[in-house]
């Protein structure tokens, strides 16, 4: 009993999950040593941000957006995190990498990843509530 009620706040949140095991991955990557990233990617090093960042822009939305109603808010404090992450993670390639170096365009392909997430995710839910209201 004492259990249930434990969980239950608990629960509501176990939807970010999904953002923060990315969040996570992102790091880990971002802080791996030059030579093994090499190794493992074979797209382009912006392409890599874009992806990474649009996909951690969408696991964000999707909880927010189940525990609130929409409002612009939600996409612009969404928007602001993967930004501010973006830039956090290059200031530590910066300061706690030798084989690694924070750029400015990686920060600006991450926001743009951001942005692409936003914009889709924007596009789908509008669409889906057209679609919704539409037939009834």
């Amino acid at each position: 009993m004492l259990w249930a009620k434990i969980m239950r706040p608990c629960a509501k949140y176990c939807i970010f999950i999904p953002a923060l095991i990315i969040a996570a991955g992102i790091l880990v990557t971002s802080l791996l040593e030059a030579d093994v990233v090499r190794e493992i990617t074979s797209l382009k090093d912006k392409t890599l941000h874009i992806w990474a960042y649009a996909l951690l822009a969408l696991t964000l939305l999707f909880p927010l957006t189940r525990i609130n109603t929409h409002h612009w808010r939600q996409y612009v404090i969404t928007w602001v995190i993967c930004c501010v992450y973006g830039a956090f993670i290059e200031i530590l390639q910066s300061c706690c990498t030798t084989t690694r170096v924070g750029e400015w365009l990686d920060i600006l392909a991450n926001t743009i990843g951001a942005t692409i997430a936003l914009i889709i995710f924007f596009c789908i839910y509008y669409l889906w509530h057209h679609l919704h209201t539409n037939t009834k």
